[in-house]
């Protein structure tokens, strides 16, 4: 069974955001008990949720819509279904991300052509990312770790990852890191796309203002 580090936080029942860190298990439960408290619901009276969340029963329930599920859940999602080491087939792999967001509150009881066809679309992203590779009909692995991206291409996910936007150096390594499906952002991790920070502001990829501030060019 795909296991995740996606919790349930709305009293009990509510998905937890997806975070990539470092932190301790400590940590850990008091972003748990924040993010419970940032999304609490009133419904007396007909109130509304939170901003940016659906006043729903599938809320309610703690189930989400596929369309509810992030950019970096589902890259991480796949980057676990493929943690094995496994060649699978398209087929046999897209019931297994199925499976893992049904256990993170995907609100679906079977694999429709629908669902199958966002699964395939994320297939092709995951293979742009470095994450798996396409081998014939199946699918396997790809970069397993940070150590096994080529420099130009953490170059250019550290670009889509942040964007026009301007960051600062450690929220560009997190958003990098869930960019390319990293549940986690340990020293390796940190330390590889830091050089590719540096890397990216001498080929003239990515600009930065001050000593912390960075984007895209």
């Amino acid at each position: 069974m795909i296991t995740t580090r996606l919790h349930k936080t709305l009293h009990g029942v509510g998905r937890r955001p997806f975070r990539v860190t470092a932190s301790s298990t400590d940590d850990d439960e008091a972003g748990k008990k924040k993010a419970g408290r940032e999304r609490e619901v009133s419904r007396a009276d007909g109130a509304s949720v939170g901003a940016g969340e659906r006043d729903s029963l599938a809320y309610a329930s703690g189930l989400y819509s596929l369309e509810e599920f992030t950019n970096d859940e589902w890259i991480a999602t796949i980057r676990d279904v493929f943690a094995s080491g496994d060649a699978l087939t398209r087929d046999d792999a897209a019931r297994l991300v199925f499976d893992s967001l049904r256990e993170q509150g995907l609100d679906a009881k079977r694999l429709t052509s629908g669902i199958r066809d966002s699964v395939n679309g994320w297939f092709r992203t995951a293979v742009r990312r470095g994450v798996i590779a396409r081998v014939g009909q199946s699918y396997e692995m790809d970069c397993r770790t940070i150590d096994d991206y080529p420099r130009d291409l953490l170059v250019s996910s550290l670009a889509s990852a942040i964007g026009r936007t301007w960051h600062s150096r450690e929220d560009a390594i997190r958003a990098t890191a869930r960019h390319l499906g990293f549940r986690r952002t340990g020293s390796k991790i940190k330390s590889a796309i830091k050089s590719a920070i540096n890397a990216g502001i001498r080929q003239g990829k990515i600009e930065r203002d001050g000593p912390q501030n960075i984007r895209k060019v």
